[in-house]
């Protein structure tokens, strides 16, 4: 049988780990601004929020380096979808 909701094998409540408190406020905050998203489209965002969030322990050196230089973090925004690039086309060329 699996575990128990409530704690591990030693009795003791299992701590929350970064992500699953970032994805579970997420998620909350997702459903809230996009009630007509549905549950699996909010459930994909928050997931892919994670990767350009500051609470994201792989991202802390950006969060350090958003402090020492008072700017924003270059890169995507967290909410953005990533661009779309067509690996196929071939450079445009100028004609004058």
């Amino acid at each position: 049988m699996g575990r128990s909701v409530k704690g591990n094998k030693r009795g003791k409540k299992a701590s929350n780990s970064p992500y699953n408190v970032f994805f579970t406020r997420e998620l909350k905050r997702l459903k809230e601004q996009n009630p007509e998203m549905s549950h699996k489209d909010a459930f994909k965002q928050a997931g892919l929020n994670w990767r350009t969030s500051l609470e994201n322990p792989k991202n802390k050196s950006k969060a350090s380096a958003v402090s020492a230089s008072d700017g924003p973090v270059p890169g995507p925004s967290a909410n953005a979808p990533a661009p779309l690039v067509n690996k196929n086309a071939t450079p445009a060329t100028a004609t004058t």
